[in-house]
């Protein structure tokens, strides 16, 4: 997820698993959240977040 202009790795708590999808616990998602791979990516990596 991105807090303060940074990526930031978390890991959600897993409430179940279906054919459509992963279902975690709900948490803060600061600015957004990453979805797919960043090439790079890794802990304190400074981004913008796109509107």
């Amino acid at each position: 997820m991105v807090d303060g202009g940074a990526l930031q790795s978390i890991t959600p708590e897993t409430l179940g698993r279906t054919d459509a999808g992963w279902l975690v616990e709900a948490f803060d998602p600061r600015q957004g959240v990453v979805v797919g791979r960043v090439a790079g990516a890794r802990a304190g990596l400074a981004v913008r977040v796109a509107e």
